[in-house]
This record gives structure tokens, C-alpha cells and sequence, in this order.
């Protein structure tokens, strides 16, 4: 069977818009309170309450503080966590401020680019099995 390489690339970009629409609505919504039955706490916005260490981690290293956070148990600690979010949060908050929207379009970006990366691993082993 022959795929139209037209409709495949309209369906993967219908997927993709899809993918991330759905995830930065829901982001939107989470941080802002309009899903207040989901819990957390909303109100603090992304980065008091999306990935706290996470958040803490880039906030400290933006301000040149080092790749460090404080646990309110453990005291403080040197990053515990892989150190390539941090990082690219830490430039989300150099140029944008502590602002949700941001970070929330970054991972939504980023969440519906698997679409892509799906197809492309799919493609390949399709023709390694060639």
C-alpha cells in the first residue's frame, strides 16, 4: 500500500498541534487554578509548585548560586537531579522572569515534538526491517 506522503504530513502536523494545545491547555489551566480538583498548589505558579527541585535548581543557578537546592529536611545539597532541565529552565528564567507561560510553552513544545520523534523511530525500524 502506497502513503500518500501529503496526508501523512497533514496528519502528523494535526497531531502535533493537537499534542501541544492539549498539553499547554492543560498547563495553563493547572497554574492558573482552573483545575483546582486535580490539587497542588496552583496558586504558587510554576515555578513554587510545577518541578520544585527542579525550579529551585534553576533559580539558584541563574542567580550564580551553583547547581544547588535546600531540603527542608536534608539542609543543603548539591543537585540530586539530572542537570540538563535545570539548565534550560535556568535560561527560561533568565529571559523571561518567574513568569508560568514560559516554561509551560517550552514543555509543551517539547511534549508534542515526541509526535514527531515517534514517527521518525517508527520510520526507521520500518526500514531496518527492510
Amino acid at each position: 500500500m502506497k502513503i500518500n506522503n501529503k496526508n501523512l504530513t497533514h496528519t502528523l502536523l494535526l497531531i502535533f498541534a493537537a499534542a501541544f494545545l492539549l498539553r499547554f491547555a492543560a498547563g495553563i489551566a493547572l497554574f492558573s487554578g482552573y483545575l483546582p480538583f486535580i490539587g497542588g498548589c496552583y496558586e504558587k505558579g510554576f515555578w513554587e509548585c510545577g518541578y520544585v527541585e527542579y525550579a529551585e535548581l534553576a533559580i539558584n543557578f541563574a542567580e550564580g548560586k551553583g547547581l544547588y537546592r535546600v531540603d527542608e529536611i536534608l539542609g543543603e545539597m548539591w543537585s540530586v537531579r539530572p542537570p540538563i532541565y535545570p539548565l534550560i529552565l535556568a535560561g527560561v528564567y533568565i529571559i523571561f522572569g518567574k513568569s508560568s507561560i514560559p516554561p509551560i510553552l517550552l514543555q509543551s513544545i517539547f511534549g508534542a515534538l515526541t509526535v514527531l520523534f515517534t514517527y521518525l523511530i517508527a520510520t526507521s525500524q520500518r526500514l531496518l526491517r527492510k
